[in-house]
Parts: C-alpha cells; sequence; structure tokens
C-alpha cells in the first residue's frame, strides 16, 4: 500500500513543480509518513503562491479597468472563480 500513496503523492508534486510551486526539503515520503511540519510548510507555500497569482490577475485587471475608463470602454469581469 506505501508503495500507491508514494506514488500518487510523488504525482502531485510533480505537477506542484510544473506550476512552479517552489518545493524544498519535502519528498513524497515525508507526507506519506505524516510529517507535519513539512506538510504544513507545504500548505502554506501553495496558498501563497496561489494568493500572489490572484493579487496579480486582480492588479492586471484594475490596470485594464483604468485604461478602458480613460478610453471610454466598458468591461465587465466576472469575479467568480
Amino acid at each position: 500500500m506505501r508503495a500507491h500513496f508514494m506514488e500518487n503523492v510523488s504525482k502531485a508534486l510533480a505537477v506542484l513543480k510544473e506550476r512552479n510551486i517552489h518545493l524544498e526539503n519535502i519528498g513524497a515520503g515525508d507526507i506519506v509518513d505524516g510529517n507535519a511540519n513539512l506538510i504544513l510548510g507545504l500548505i502554506w507555500t501553495i496558498m501563497l503562491h496561489f494568493q500572489v497569482r490572484i493579487e496579480v490577475c486582480l492588479k492586471l485587471f484594475s490596470i485594464v479597468i483604468e485604461h478602458s475608463s480613460n478610453r471610454k470602454m466598458t468591461i465587465t469581469l466576472k469575479t467568480e472563480f
């Protein structure tokens, strides 16, 4: 069973790395073994990564809206993700 857990967690960590989420000092074994400190660090890393992305997107939207209001254009943003 451990081999299956290790494989699944390894795949999940690979996806995070592909999405440029910085993983430091954590591997599949740490998660499968239940290392609470490393797992908590991973969760915070994921949360911060996506929070920053959302903030960057919102900043870009505000720039576009500001620019469009100067040009008398109307833009409607969908705020639900």
